[in-house]
């Protein structure tokens, strides 16, 4: 059969992109190695409950906000709950060093409030800090879905600066200045690399409201593929891409592991791109392109713990609690020896139906370094061998000796439990080495780093999370601005607004 279009990856990324080509009429095929669709949208049963793979919380969901408007235009939010998390404290930090907590709220009052009970002298800092955040974030013209003529943003001197160096200028406080950070886990940022832009985005986005999908957000994946199977599209798990066949500057088909082929007149890979060149013949491609992208280094991995609770034993946290054993281990999470690790961790209890006052099940994570696990990149899940179940083993001992002291008696509820490490992200999302957030951002070498959907070759595009910013709101971002390619982006931008406001 021929399509307009073959998607590699059926994660959120190629997800959304399918959707949008398929309402203008294209015939979409979704190629998915996993056998469940949805990258971090995907859930999985471990001890008989049901556990997310990534998405963990969002925002944008709200009324007026910019996912709201995207996934209304497509049709796709219904039949399923999301429950708000608290806005005076949709986070909670844990400073070890001085047994401090800090509250992170949504909405500019609730955020300045949290911490100015802590710093009260910095009070005019956090709002010079917010506006600055909020006047920053409008020079993001596709971030808030406003079309214009002329470049995707701005990229001056204060959204190009280090990260460290840009919210450091706000605050007296060394204190402070690594609270204001706490989120850095959330597009592992590092301190002298990482753009600003990629942190005022990302604050912008969750300090409107933060919200978690009831039951999981598989089914956000599930109502996506039905759009585009309902419009004559196709979507198919468990087929695996083996070789991409160019010649002449041209895909002229695609090879599947089980020998299966399929031809389109444009393809697009939601994969990391160096994965996507791995599948082409190195002659069929400029050495020169192919170096830089096989280059590039990613984001940070983790380690997961997934835990079950005995009946009504454990409370439900509307918030997300992050526990860093210093203030200098904010930035530092990735820098750890065997000894000292982890250098903090994010967990959280995942809503499910009819759940109240008890939590059900608890995910733990901590950032943890692909090299962590290297010897074992070579084996496959369940055949590992022993000495990576010791590894697993010890690595579990460790998190759940900071868990009893965070919560004195937490091990007397825990039914289950069980971990995953970098490579089970590698294996079951298809991230290059297991990371978190794709290609790192470099505000050092702004171009080396910055990728666009455009390739080497005519009929190929690139989407996802290393395309514009990642996350879920990154990759409905990136997906505009390939889908943009081939029908306009500000009329794709157009369209979403003018949908909504009838709405």
């Amino acid at each position: 059969m021929q399509y307009d279009f073959i998607i590699v990856g059926g994660g959120i990324g190629g997800l959304i992109c399918g959707c949008l080509l398929a309402k203008e009429g294209y015939k979409v095929c979704i190629l998915e190695k996993h056998y469940a669709i949805g990258g971090g949208l995907h859930v999985f049963k471990k001890h008989n409950k049901t556990f997310e793979t990534g998405i963990h919380y969002v925002s944008g969901f709200s009324q007026d906000q910019v996912l709201s408007k995207i996934f209304n235009y497509l049709q796709v939010l219904g039949n399923f709950k999301m429950k708000d998390l608290d806005s005076e404290a949709f986070d909670i930090l844990h400073i070890g060093e001085d047994n401090c907590r800090y509250k992170l709220g949504s909405g500019e009052e609730n955020f300045i409030n949290g911490l100015a009970e802590h710093f009260p002298d910095e009070r005019e800092n956090l709002k010079r800090y917010i506006s600055s955040i909020k006047e920053l974030s409008k020079k993001f013209y596709l971030f808030n879905l406003e079309p214009r003529e002329t470049e995707l943003f701005s990229m001056d001197d204060e959204l190009t600066q280090p990260v460290g160096k840009y919210i450091d200028q706000f605050f007296v406080s060394e204190k402070l200045k690594r609270v204001v950070a706490w989120n850095n886990s959330l597009y592992a940022g590092i301190f002298d690399k990482t753009p600003a832009y990629v942190h005022i985005l990302i604050s912008k986005f969750y300090l409107e409201g933060a919200t978690r999908f009831v039951d999981g957000p598989q089914q956000l994946a599930d109502n996506m593929v039905s759009l585009i199977r309902s419009v004559g599209g196709d979507v198919y798990t468990s087929s695996e891409v083996a070789h991409i066949d160019v010649s002449d500057k041209e895909i002229k088909r695609i090879i599947l592991s089980d020998g299966r082929t399929y031809e389109a007149k444009n393809y697009i890979s939601a994969i990391h791109p160096a994965l996507t060149l791995e599948m082409i013949d190195p002659g069929q491609i400029q050495k020169a392109y192919r170096n830089r992208i096989t280059s590039l280094k990613n984001t940070t991995s983790v380690f997961t713990i997934f835990i079950t609770f005995r009946k009504e034993s454990f409370p439900y946290l509307n918030y997300n609690y992050y526990y860093s054993p210093s203030y200098d281990s904010i930035w530092k999470a990735s820098q750890y020896t065997e000894e000292n690790w982890p250098q903090g961790m994010m967990l959280l209890t995942p809503p499910t139906s009819g759940e109240k006052k008890y939590a059900e099940k608890m995910i733990v994570n901590c950032i943890m370094n692909f090299d962590d696990v290297r010897q074992w990149e070579n084996t496959s899940t369940g055949r590992r061998g022993d000495d990576y179940i010791s590894f697993k083993r010890r690595c579990t001992d460790k998190v759940l000796a900071i868990l009893k002291e965070l919560f004195p008696g937490i091990d007397d509820n825990i039914d289950s439990m069980s971990a995953s490490t970098p490579l089970t992200i590698r294996d079951y999302t298809g991230s290059k080495d297991g990371s978190l957030y794709g290609i790192e951002k470099d505000c050092n070498n702004l171009l080396n780093s910055h990728i666009v959907p455009r390739t080497k070759i005519n009929n190929l595009y690139l989407t996802g999370q290393n395309i514009n910013l990642h996350g879920i709101i990154g990759v409905a971002l990136s997906a505009i601005l390939t889908a943009g390619e081939f029908v306009g982006i500000n009329y794709l931008i157009n369209k979403i607004n003018e949908d909504y406001k009838s709405k």
